[in-house]
């Protein structure tokens, strides 16, 4: 009964939390959505001020939003960000937001990976549906790229240069459809 006690108080305080949640859902996917189309080539200083002029904008229009507004609360699966964690994205929070927005964003995402962090998670993410890494400089990739399509089976295209082979640009300009 004691359990039950405590499960009934939890349900109330969700109660709670999801109507103030009801109130703000405008304002929030309003945020959420300019923060996945836009923020993702920017430093995380730059996303936060981006962030605070949406909100004063929000604000003066009186557009409500949650005061504890974050990407990953809104638009983060817990689990699912768990499992990203297990399969070797790093848990900070620039990470985890770069994560969602590769994953929710309706582009093919552009990783500049440095340190091969990102490079070892897609693979390791995309493992169980065949992901084939491939170079540019590799003479069969156009093939490997159409057969990927065709296939439905994730590419990724690793040490790109700053100018991409023309015969990429219809397959990168068409959104993502998930």
């Amino acid at each position: 009964m004691v359990g039950l006690a405590d499960e009934a108080a939890r349900w109330r305080e969700t109660v709670k939390v999801l109507e103030v949640d009801l109130v703000n859902l405008v304002g929030n996917i309003i945020l959420a959505a300019g923060y996945i189309s836009y923020v993702g080539p920017f430093t995380s200083g730059y996303r936060r001020s981006l962030l605070e002029r949406w909100m004063k904008f929000a604000a003066a229009k009186r557009i409500p939003y949650s005061s504890d507004f974050g990407v990953e609360r809104i638009l983060g699966d817990p689990v699912q960000i768990r499992e990203w964690s297990i399969q070797g994205l790093p848990a900070d929070e620039l990470s985890v937001e770069n994560g969602i927005i590769s994953t929710q964003a309706k582009r093919w995402p552009l990783l500049i990976d440095p340190q091969s962090q990102a490079n070892k998670w897609v693979k390791q993410m995309e493992k169980d549906n065949n992901i084939q890494a491939i170079k540019l400089s590799n003479p069969k990739f156009l093939a490997i790229v159409e057969n990927g399509i065709r296939m439905g089976q994730p590419i990724l295209l690793e040490n790109i240069d700053e100018t991409l082979d023309p015969s990429l640009e219809p397959v990168l300009t068409k959104n993502v459809v998930k």
